[in-house]
């Protein structure tokens, strides 16, 4: 339950931090010529029903309102990271069925753009 409260308060504040219009960022924050960047790494790219994988996500920016990471399965973790230029997240996924799965990892500033990274995941038959 709270790790399901965590991810909708998440999605809430980088949602909110989107709406932010960008004329007004420069205004408060300032003009930044930071670009985007992001990368998705795992730490093993094959595994079994039920086998955690480990994901990293680097990401810098101007101003950085959150990181979101779908696994491609239907379950997505969002982190919002408040204006910061940098961010680092570490999450652990273990998936139900067999299948090779496009993990994606986005990005997102206060102004509205984007960025992502994929990587595939292999989960073999038990």
């Amino acid at each position: 339950m709270r790790r399901v409260l965590s991810r909708v308060l998440s999605r809430a504040l980088v949602a909110l931090a989107l709406a932010l219009p960008a004329c007004r960022l420069e205004q408060e924050l300032g003009p930044s010529d930071r670009p985007l960047i992001i990368d998705l790494s795992a730490d093993r790219s094959t595994a079994r029903p039920g086998e955690e994988i480990a994901f990293q996500v680097q990401a810098s920016g101007a101003y950085l309102a959150g990181i979101i990471i779908n696994y491609a399965d239907g379950q997505v973790d969002s982190v919002a990271t408040g204006g910061a230029r940098t961010a680092s997240v570490r999450t652990r996924h273990a998936y139900t069925k067999a299948g090779t799965y496009v993990v994606r990892a986005i990005a997102e500033e206060l102004s509205g753009s984007n960025a992502f990274d994929d990587v595939s995941v292999q989960i073999s038959p038990p």
